[in-house]
């Protein structure tokens, strides 16, 4: 159960953040040193503003070596649907990746992701 006050979002950042970050509970008893970064998302339904406080549930639909995919559904206390986020894609890294990018002053441009 995830608990941030709204003030004046449908949907707070910090809130579908933390629902982001669901996919590492469901690694805890893997035996990995990845980490999974949210790259995407296909489809994004919101069907009513997003509680102070919500249930996040997260169901794989695809795994390789590389990435994972997923839905997450965001449920009110009371049981009802609130969003719908399809096609969540994560990309594995390592933190030794991670330290190596952040360790370099990298132009804005290189984090920015363009189709």
């Amino acid at each position: 159960i995830l608990s941030i006050p709204a003030q004046g979002y449908l949907a707070h950042p910090a809130l579908l953040d933390g629902c982001l970050q669901l996919l590492g509970a469901t690694l805890l008893n893997e035996n990995t040193q990845a980490i999974y970064l949210p790259v995407g998302c296909d489809v994004f339904h919101l069907f009513a503003p997003l509680e102070h406080h919500i249930f996040a549930y997260w169901k794989e639909t695809e795994m390789t070596e590389t990435s994972r995919t997923g839905q997450l559904q965001l449920i009110s206390p009371k049981g009802e649907l609130l969003a719908v986020m399809r096609g969540v894609h994560y990309l594995r890294t390592t933190e030794s990746v991670i330290k190596q990018k952040l360790s370099h002053r990298a132009d804005l441009g290189d984090w920015i992701y363009e189709q």
